[in-house]
């Protein structure tokens, strides 16, 4: 599943409002957007993973599985943390650039045991000045320079404990994303005006016997200033939402509920102004002990939206214990996910760095099925486990990119040149399956080693794209985007002492495809060549409130460039980092 169908969650709240933007504004999800929402690593206690679609529970984003970061709880003294980190790439590294990172987080007590305030602040600045190719239609050769860009936040808690079965918290993040321009790079509204996001949340937390209740009210809003206030890009998102978990016995039931409006404002827009829509959803979820050693799991979920209306998703889980070492699971979930309400709209368009993705009105939401089953051995006293999961998943209306143009020559959209136009259309019937094996052992006391490789194939079973036109064409049996076949993955971490700790690993990722297209007419497909990467790095524990760290990432220096496959891989990097706890 790619990065955009998994859902990140901070304390069980979404990061991903905000998609509407795109990826210049860091905020839609993508793995460079979701970089600049993230906590600061000093705030965090730990990092839950669900794995699989879990759209039951937390809808169409999660349907790759779910990825929740857990901040640490307020603390009945005062302490905090400062980190900071330094990035600069190797002389050889034409396409890297320098980047420094800060943040500190602090927490304690006003009033004890009653009430408790969090603070932190972050800081990253990456420098521009990096050369890339950018051809163009007239020059292949072109090459561009790269801009820096800077991000900040800071945010606030406020946490109230009247008692022991509750807690009221009222928390408000800020947050600024800014390019940095290089060198003989001109000045504009559109790449020097940062973008802004402020968060506010409110959140009630109850524990009362058998029943843990948490509910939650967000309110958020990203923007970009225009060259007067009504010309201000501005997208807003409010949500309300409720969950609760009961124990019935050996069981557990989960429901609740979500409510969210959305509201999307760019006066800059060709066609429409102004794109908005409320969605709600209603979900129930129940753990089933059935056996000492047979655990079922039931889910059904009711969405229901202002422009496509309703749907149900259910799921049916099942974990069996064969023995004290070996575990079944398997099951069948379904998936439901709506397009951005600016995906939607007829002739709606984000920038994408030098070229820009058009809405479609005719677009459908994307529904799959899932089916899994998978065999897990886990031995503690060996430091063993190993599992070998097959993996199925049929979608239908399965969204994606169409290409429809390639070269500011040709293209050309709300009076500028593109590098590209791509524009979300629908591949009415796909399926992507394969196999995953893991293996994780401890191969002494103090050294421990993790392996794991996934063979993943895709097609499209039925899918056209221009249907009419004289570009109509005919994608079955072609592959889905950015799907690599094969994917390997090693990692060795060696502690030696109690105040080293030493880690490496390899990583290689198959070649895959990037986007469907009728640009080439023999292959509708270009692709991106398989690659490998690996790293090294050293932590050395001063104190136990003060640790280093050093890495060097990409040790092979292997770059790939945007000029010949649409990507860019950057080079070998140099890391150095402190941590100080206080």
């Amino acid at each position: 599943m790619a990065v955009t169908e998994t859902l990140y969650l901070v304390d069980g709240k979404p990061l991903t409002n905000g998609r509407n933007f795109g990826r210049a504004a860091g905020t839609a999800g993508q793995a460079n957007g979701l970089n600049n929402m993230l906590p600061p690593i000093s705030m965090i206690e730990r990092i839950e993973i669900v794995r699989g679609p879990a759209s039951s529970l937390y809808g169409g984003n999660a349907l790759g599985g779910v990825i929740n970061i857990i901040t640490k709880k307020a603390t009945k003294e005062w302490t905090g943390s400062f980190n900071v980190e330094y990035l600069t790439p190797d002389s050889s590294n034409k396409i890297g650039d320098n980047k420094l990172a800060t943040n500190v987080f602090a927490q304690g007590p006003l009033i004890d045991n009653l009430l408790a305030l969090q603070l932190n602040a972050s800081h990253t600045k990456k420098d521009g000045g990096g050369v890339r190719p950018n051809p163009t239609a007239t020059n292949p050769n072109a090459t561009s320079v790269v801009n820096g860009t800077e991000a900040k936040g800071v945010g606030g808690k406020l946490i109230l404990t009247p008692n022991d079965e509750n807690d009221i918290s009222a928390e408000y993040k800020y947050s600024e994303k800014k390019t940095i321009l290089a060198e003989g790079v001109a000045e504009t509204i559109s790449n020097t005006t940062p973008y802004t996001k402020d968060i506010y949340t409110l959140t009630h937390d109850g524990r009362y016997g058998n029943l843990t209740m948490s509910t939650y009210y967000q309110a958020e809003e990203t923007k970009k200033e225009g060259t007067t206030s009504n010309l201000d890009v501005i997208e807003t998102n409010n949500v309300l939402n409720h969950q609760s978990t009961y124990a019935l016995g050996e069981h557990i039931l989960t429901f609740g509920g979500q409510y969210k409006t959305e509201e999307f404002k760019d006066p800059s827009q060709p066609l429409t102004k102004k794109v908005d829509r409320w969605l709600g959803a209603i979900f129930a979820e129940g753990e089933w002990s059935v056996l000492d050693d047979l655990l079922v799991t039931t889910g059904l979920r009711y969405n229901d939206d202002e422009l496509f209306g309703g749907h149900l998703s259910p799921r049916l889980y099942g974990v069996y214990h064969l023995t004290d070492n070996w575990t079944l699971k398997g099951g069948v979930t379904t998936g439901y996910s709506q397009p951005t309400v600016s995906a939607a709209t007829d002739g709606w368009f984000n920038n994408y760095g030098q070229g820009a993705w058009l809405g479609n009105s005719n677009l459908n939401p994307e529904e799959s099925v899932n089916y899994e089953v998978g065999l897990h051995y886990e031995d503690k006293n060996l430091g063993l486990t190993s599992s070998a999961v097959l993996f199925q998943t049929d979608y239908k209306n399965k969204i994606v990119p169409n290409r429809i143009c390639t070269g500011a020559a040709n293209c050309t959209y709300n009076g500028a040149n593109r590098n590209f136009i791509n524009k979300y259309e629908n591949v009415a019937d796909a399926q992507m399956k394969g196999i995953e094996l893991a293996t994780s052992y401890d191969i002494l006391e103090n050294l421990q080693s993790g392996i794991s490789y996934t063979y993943t194939t895709s097609e499209v079973k039925d899918g056209v794209f221009n249907k009419g036109t004289p570009q109509e064409i005919d994608l079955s049996g072609k592959t889905l985007n950015k799907t690599p076949k094969h994917m390997f993955n090693l990692t060795l971490d060696y502690q030696p002492t109690s105040k080293w700790n030493l880690w490496g690993q390899f990583n290689y990722r198959g070649k895959s495809t990037d986007y469907l297209s009728f640009d080439h007419s023999t292959d509708v497909q270009s692709e991106t060549p398989a690659y490998h990467t690996s790293d090294l790095g050293v932590v050395y524990k001063a104190t136990k409130d003060l640790s280093f760290k050093a890495g060097v990432y990409n040790v092979a220096n292997k770059q790939i460039t945007n000029a010949d496959y649409g990507i860019t891989l950057d080079g070998r990097r140099y890391n150095i980092a402190m941590n100080l706890k206080f």
